[in-house]
């Protein structure tokens, strides 16, 4: 079971999320500097970026497979579209919890 902020997800609800967040974030694989073992602050950067455009990709695919405009979406998730638009052009960061609320929204 999985727990929220308003208390525990049932096991079909928290199965459902769990396939949901595996579906939308990548597995993140840490690259590490020959040299040292870390990140040069550009590379570092550069990654994180990568990664908020893999998910929103990933989100923009997911809402149009399911048929949904964005505005639609942005209301059952409790966001305005315009940042349903900057979550998918990777612009703006999507939160773990905001994450566990779209995937709520779809299930």
């Amino acid at each position: 079971m999985l727990k929220s902020s308003h208390g525990l997800i049932g096991q079909e609800s928290g199965a459902a999320i769990s396939s949901c967040l595996a579906m939308l974030a990548p597995p993140v694989q840490s690259v590490r500097h020959p040299a040292n073992g870390f990140h040069a602050d550009g590379e570092a950067a550069n990654d994180m970026r990568s990664i908020d455009r893999e998910i929103g990709a990933r989100l923009r695919s997911t809402r149009q497979v399911l048929g949904i405009s964005q505005q639609i979406f942005a209301k059952k998730v409790g966001v305005s579209f315009q940042q349903i638009q900057k979550y998918e052009k990777g612009i703006n960061r999507v939160s773990a919890g905001m994450l566990v609320k779209i995937c709520q929204s779809k299930a």
